[in-house]
């Protein structure tokens, strides 16, 4: 069986697949998980064939155990339903599933018994007596101890035969063992040993069982088999590290092996001046008996009695040296019919809450049901360095001058706000550059109350500039060129919706109002009288992007994954007060990391983007995320356009950014990390610096062009003497092209990751094929690539 995906998201799932064998041994049934469904796949050998059924989600919400009846078109199933644990008789070719118990007590394990004087359903189970209708009691909770019971399929009484009768331990794998008998195994003593059950009759001439045990092993039986075709057994027990399968002959006590006697081990023995053991039965007294000393004193007499149905019924035994004091009122025994309305009066009363100081388990409560209401309570507050990209990665080619701005290492202030029941989250934050050269703030609002999670974000960014502005005359020629200062605004209103397909993918669509706007602070007379340029209004925008996500992985470890995840996005931006100015974008990210030695990847990524439309947005590929100190190429001057927007390409180390330009951008890493501690070492390293210390080395490789597909002609790259870039006061200018010197790209190099204060730093050194000498340096903020 193979076939679907790995999940990493999920946790590894011990219950699953279940395996069964037919009796004849011709059918195999394979029970298993698949994007939450269960399917119950059957090889038949006999007609050489799979044959494949599905099980609704709403008959089961989980199957513990399955056996095959004589009938090898039915199973029997331990399944949970409603949070209920009971036995199942499923129909496999009509998918008919009828009860065979149905009660609160767990019902596990089931084995089907055929082939002697016996035929039905061994099983283990918790109910206190051998009966299908065992109703709970008062305030009566299904725990207790698991015994073995048999359910004859052929009367299909409701009375059980009991196979075991143990107060404590763990029983487990009941099976036929022979044609006569039946076996489990059971840690009476600590160690898991085999029992085989007997039979006989009791006083009134019924068939009663006993199990008494046929070894006495040091190491635990961890699974046992019979099969009837030769007769034997097979026991697999685990030895050290090691797992050995032993197979014999059948072994009856009587007939061909003693019955053992079972020392206890030393963890599994009790107190022996310490008895806490407390019987409950019903309709009689329950009393707390502890031995105080090695003398005979009793004092259970003296002891405070507990009727049934005051005393709180757990797994656990109560270790309490505390009396249990019962509330119940004393009444005197002679009451006339004249005070039974005050009698009941006063019996409503002591069930009452309301009247009792000490409330006990079986008092009336009386809870009036009530709306919930929302309520947050703060889930964290951070200030912290950073320099990332606030929630949009377009910048506006008119606030920006051309030139892609980084943004400077700020201080970062982040406060959120969760309600109680994680439905609703409030975040705000504030950003200010350590350079003063501007500042950010943001609100944002998310609700993942439903599948749908959707949630508004605003967000006021403002930095400042010094333009170069051409004022030109009313025949639009130049006039003079000044050096202005000037504060580029941008405000963003913007809506997500993310809606979840299974555990790993998901479709994502966001939706956004953006308005551009800059200041131009007047310096002289001129400054004051011209008007400004046409290209410095304000800018009205509407942004839409569709994604569709998946996401594989697993992050073990500090910028270490496991898995892959992937990503296709389209978006559509249309200028609002600008004319016909439209742009449509499309583009994907894959991630792979493939898991080398513990915690030893390879890490890889392709990413590709294109646009197009009457104002692009322009890719200047080149550099990392989140540098510290970015150097830019300010000699390129891309071809094609207009643009309107420009966005950073990462991920070409070894060159600056604005390496590359155009409207198409294409980029290829691969990445080999090393944990050198965590990795090499098997104990634990406490300091963060040494844990999270990485070796990576890595080789880069992309490319950025106008046009759809790149050439020898949109590869050119254009050098501009006596005036960079162009401009008509002086007209006067040699240009030289190259063609393909914009090809592909490749750096390849190495660095270090590690954690200083809290920040997780990385540092590389790269160098590219174009023959530097000397490598670049990058220092960087952020994991992954």
């Amino acid at each position: 069986m193979q076939g679907g995906r790995k999940d990493y998201t999920q946790k590894t799932d011990p219950d699953y697949p279940l395996i069964a064998w037919s009796n004849n041994g011709l059918k195999l049934a394979i029970l298993y998980q698949k994007d939450g469904r269960l399917m119950l796949k059957i090889y038949n050998s006999l007609k050489a064939k799979i044959e494949n059924s599905v099980i609704p989600k709403n008959r089961f919400d989980r199957v513990l155990g399955m056996s095959f009846l004589e009938d090898d078109n039915q199973m029997v199933f331990s399944a949970i339903r409603k949070s209920q644990t009971d036995l199942y008789e499923y129909t496999i070719r009509r998918s008919v599933i009828k009860n065979i118990t149905n009660d609160a007590w767990d019902d596990t394990q089931p084995w089907f018994v055929s082939g002697g004087s016996k035929r039905g359903i061994l099983f283990l189970s918790n109910r206190p007596k051998p009966n299908l209708n065992v109703p709970l009691e008062v305030n009566q909770l299904p725990t207790g101890p698991m015994n073995v019971f048999f359910y004859d399929t052929k009367t299909q009484r409701s009375e059980l035969l009991q196979c075991s009768h143990v107060t404590s331990g763990n029983i487990t794998q009941p099976i036929q063992y022979g044609s006569e008998n039946f076996a489990f195994l059971y840690d009476s003593n600590g160690v898991q040993n085999k029992y085989v059950v007997m039979f006989g009759r009791d006083t009134k001439n019924r068939d009663s069982a006993y199990a008494v045990p046929i070894t006495n092993y040091s190491e635990n039986i961890v699974s046992h088999q019979y099969n009837p075709a030769s007769n034997n057994v097979a026991d697999i027990i685990q030895q050290g590290d090691e797992y050995k399968i032993y197979f014999h002959g059948l072994q009856i006590p009587g007939y061909n092996v003693q019955v053992k006697k079972l020392e206890p081990t030393t963890l599994s023995r009790n107190n022996p001046d310490e008895d806490t053991t407390v019987k409950v039965e019903s309709g009689r007294p329950v009393r707390n008996r502890k031995k105080r000393d090695n003398n005979n004193n009793n004092d259970s007499d003296q002891q405070p009695v507990i009727k049934s149905g005051n005393a709180f019924q757990s797994e656990f035994s109560d270790q309490s040296d505390a009396p249990l004091i019962s509330n119940t009122r004393l009444k005197p025994s002679g009451i006339s019919k004249n005070n039974t309305r005050q009698e009941e009066k006063e019996r409503e009363e002591e069930a009452d809450s309301s009247y009792l100081k000490v409330i006990n388990d079986s008092a009336y409560l009386k809870m009036k049901p009530a709306r919930y209401r929302v309520s947050f309570k703060p889930d964290f507050f951070t200030l912290k360095l950073d320099n990332s990209i606030l929630f949009n990665q377009y910048q506006s080619i008119q606030s920006n001058g051309g030139s892609y701005t980084n943004p400077s290492l700020s201080g970062l202030i982040t406060l959120s706000l969760n309600d109680v029941l994680e439905d609703y989250r409030i975040t705000g934050g504030f950003q200010l550059p350590i350079d003063l050269s501007g500042s950010a703030y943001f609100l944002q609002y998310d609700n993942f109350k439903h599948r749908l999670d959707w949630g508004l974000v605003y967000l006021r960014t403002s930095n400042d500039y010094n333009y170069t502005v051409n004022y030109t005359d009313n025949t639009n020629n130049i006039v003079v060129q000044e050096q202005q200062p000037g504060k580029a605004v941008t405000n963003l209103l913007q809506s997500n919706f993310s809606y979840p397909l299974d555990r790993v993918r998901s479709i994502r669509f966001h939706t956004a109002l953006r308005y551009d706007e800059l200041h131009l602070a007047p310096v002289d007379s001129i400054t004051l009288a011209y008007p400004l340029p046409s290209d410095s209004k304000s800018q009205y925008w509407s942004l839409s992007r569709l994604e569709y996500v998946f996401d594989n992985t697993i992050n073990p470890f500090m910028n270490i994954w496991n898995g892959f995840r992937y990503k296709f996005y389209v978006e559509y931006m249309y200028g609002l007060n600008n004319g016909n100015l439209n742009c449509y974008n499309f583009g994907t990210d894959f991630r792979y990391y493939k898991k080398i030695y513990k915690n030893f990847i390879w890490a890889q990524r392709i990413s590709y983007a294109h646009s197009d439309g009457t104002a692009e947005v322009m890719y200047s590929l080149g550099g990392v995320d989140n540098w510290i100190s970015p150097t830019t190429n300010t000699s390129l001057q891309p071809a094609g356009g207009p643009y309107a927007f420009e966005a950073l390409a990462t991920g070409l180390r070894g060159y600056e950014q604005n390496a590359r330009a155009g409207n198409n951008y294409a980029v290829y890493n691969s990445e080999l990390r090393l944990p050198v501690l965590t990795t090499l070492l098997k104990r634990p390293v406490q300091s963060s610096f040494l844990r999270n210390l990485q070796v990576v080395g890595f080789v880069d490789a992309g490319s950025a062009w106008a046009g759809f597909l790149p050439d020898a002609q949109n590869t050119m790259q254009h050098y501009y003497y006596n005036t960079t870039p162009p401009s008509q006061v002086n007209p006067v200018v040699l240009q030289i092209n190259v063609p393909n010197s914009l090809g592909l790209a490749l750096g390849y190099g190495c660095g270090l990751r590690t954690t200083i204060l809290g920040y997780f730093i990385r540092v590389d050194a790269a160098w590219h094929i174009e023959g530097t000498p000397t490598p670049m340096w990058y220092f960087s903020l952020g994991t992954d690539f």
